[in-house]
């Protein structure tokens, strides 16, 4: 059996413990808590069982993927601590103005990295061990801790959401609420923020569709003592989004809830019959032609009206103010191109680009868009990973939903299938909101993205020793040549 496809292995019980202990301790939002330490250091713990087994030989050659995509987003945040000469460094975008003030003063520019809060940086590049852990794991250590791992979401899931009915009873100042900035008139669990508190809760609904659907497809003895647990809990979920008031985490629950509908749709046998492959197929190109087409007029009227369209975006920024963030946050990624001024420096930063006219009494300390704020923090080599990453996990999904496979476990597929809904939608509410910084949610996403990734892994090498094995049963066994023939032969030359 192969390495990881079985719950037998000393070594999966750590990663289990630190993969709940990231999720319940990784709720914060702001650098340098001990709870974000203690994540990182299960997070380093299971890095090292990784890179103990990998040095055994337990890994295969598919693994290659997921180790290098691993490696570069490593390399490409620690890139930032690299000291640079003044002469190189104060020719980036964003450098003139201090080099200038350094030289003013007197002071000789010493050699300085790339960002511009080292000390920010390397607390952010810290706090990327985890979801590293996680993802590696889930990606290459076989379907069986997968799916424990995915059990441990549903049940830090749950907890967080009895957690925060005992918060809104305590009240503002309940015990349980763990982080002195947090929403303080609603619940939030195990995060600082109520958004993310419902994040985790339709994360965890989208992972159980893949158990409970299969239950419903069994219809074994025991199997309704199994669904009633399973609506238990989406009971629990669908109130953890409710209490918390998030209009970003209701809209996703709906559009989630739309996903595990088309699951269970797409494992209907009569649904099959009465919608071919082939028309489903059709379907999908007809319904990429209607969105882009869609899209093609709605670019068009927004340039003839486009002074309504402008007083429209005035209108929603002087109600939203996120969309003074964006714009903000726009210009100063604008300016730091194409290296982004460091990892976590988002705060100083946008206070340099602030409009004195929309100032806030509110500090600004993230962009509410963490691709905005990526791209900010990062410049273009962060861009170039997110859209290698989006590439791959658009490739996988496309396999994943594109109907059974022969070797492959059903229930792996169906997985996949949630997984790829849970990568969707915090892709989605990280367009309005900041989930992936925190440690809880960061992991979450790379958990969904290492079952698809390594959902197919385990079965393709399976199917290749036994196709290995037909071709050599099937192939007709020569005989080796033997030396007795020409013994004989000769023997009878000499006889005769």
């Amino acid at each position: 059996m192969e390495s990881g496809a079985s719950f037998r292995s000393a070594s999966d019980w750590p990663i289990l413990a630190a993969c709940g202990a990231a999720l319940a301790l990784g709720g914060g939002t702001t650098q340098g808590l001990w709870s974000d330490a203690i994540a990182q250091l299960g997070g380093l713990v299971v890095i090292l069982l990784l890179s103990i087994r990998l040095m055994r030989g337990e890994f295969r050659l598919s693994s290659l993927g997921p180790l290098c995509f691993a490696l570069a987003v490593a390399a490409i945040s620690s890139m930032q601590l690299c000291f640079l000469p003044p002469s190189i460094w104060s020719r980036l975008p964003g450098r003139s103005t201090i080099y200038e003030g350094l030289v003013h003063a007197g002071v000789d520019p010493p050699w300085l990295p790339l960002s511009l809060e080292p000390e920010s940086t390397l607390r952010s590049c810290l706090s990327l061990i985890p979801p590293i852990a996680v993802f590696l794991s889930s990606a290459l250590l076989g379907p069986a801790l997968r799916r424990s791992m995915t059990v441990t979401v549903l049940a830090v899931g749950a907890l967080s959401v009895l957690l925060g009915v005992a918060q809104t009873y305590g009240g503002p100042n309940s015990p349980l609420r763990f982080y002195e900035v947090t929403n303080l008139s609603s619940p939030v669990g195990f995060f600082a923020n109520r958004n993310h508190y419902s994040a985790l809760s339709y994360c965890a609904a989208a992972f159980l569709g893949a158990w409970s659907i299969g239950w419903v497809r069994d219809r074994r003895e025991g199997e309704t003592v199994k669904l009633a647990l399973a609506f238990l809990l989406y009971a629990t979920f669908v109130f953890g989004v409710l209490s918390a008031g998030s209009r970003a985490g209701l809209f996703l629950a709906l559009l989630g809830g739309l996903g595990l509908a088309a699951m269970a749709l797409s494992e209907f046998e009569g649904f099959k019959t009465l919608v071919p492959v082939d028309r489903i197929a059709k379907g999908s190109r007809l319904l990429g032609v209607s969105l882009l087409a869609t899209t093609a007029l709605a670019a068009l009227a927004a340039t003839i009206w486009s002074d309504k369209v402008a007083r429209i975006v005035e209108e929603v920024g002087a109600r939203e103010p996120r969309v003074e963030i964006f714009r903000t946050t726009f210009r100063a990624a604008s300016s730091y191109m194409p290296f982004g001024a460091g990892i976590g420096t988002f705060e100083s930063v946008y206070q340099m680009f602030e409009d004195p006219q929309h100032i806030t009494p509110e500090l600004i300390n993230r962009a509410h868009n963490d691709w905005l704020e990526l791209w900010l923090e990062g410049g273009a080599p962060s861009l170039a990973v997110v859209v290698i990453l989006s590439f791959g996990l658009f490739a996988a999904i496309g396999r994943v939903w594109r109907g059974a496979e022969n070797g492959v476990c059903e229930f792996d597929q169906r997985l996949a299938r949630a997984s790829s809904i849970v990568v969707v939608l915090l892709a989605i509410h990280s367009l309005v909101d900041y989930p992936l910084r925190t440690t809880g949610l960061a992991c979450v996403f790379a958990l969904a993205c290492g079952n698809l990734v390594g959902w197919r892994k385990v079965e393709a090498v399976r199917d290749l020793v036994a196709a290995l094995d037909d071709r050599v049963i099937s192939r007709p066994m020569r005989r080796p040549a033997s030396r007795e023939p020409l013994v004989a032969s000769t023997d009878e030359k000499a006889a005769g």
